[in-house]
């Protein structure tokens, strides 16, 4: 079974995401901040997180930077999602910082289920 983390402080989003995603096949795991999100990767082994930039406590990036060094230790790396609001100009600079891909919100349908194809996650 694939198993998703969605990292993001706002629940409306997580909903909508969950939706998304929703399959048989994935496990789908939620966080609302960027501290829960780099305790629940170190104990998971996600296929894919959908991480949200702008976060309380611990944001999206100082996450993903955890997740990185945590993963170099381990045999596992997870496809991260940057999930944002900012302009699609940011793509480059997000995919710099070591996002795998980047997302910008509305989230277009299309988009998620292309990534779950890339990306092997979904069945389609």
């Amino acid at each position: 079974m694939k198993k998703i983390l969605i990292a993001d402080d706002e629940e409306v989003n997580q909903f909508f995401l969950r939706k998304l995603v929703s399959e048989s096949h994935i496990e789908v795991h939620t966080a609302p901040n960027g501290e829960v999100a780099v305790e629940m990767a170190k104990e998971n082994n996600f296929d894919l997180i959908f991480m949200d930039i702008y976060m309380p406590q611990m944001n999206g990036i100082a996450a993903l930077g955890q997740i990185r060094a945590h993963e170099k230790e381990t045999a596992h790396q997870a496809v991260v999602v940057a999930v944002t609001s900012n302009s699609a100009k940011e793509e480059h600079h997000y995919k710099s910082m070591g996002f795998d891909e980047c997302l910008f919100n509305p989230i277009p349908l299309r988009e998620v289920q292309h990534l779950l194809k890339k990306y092997q996650i979904s069945l389609d």
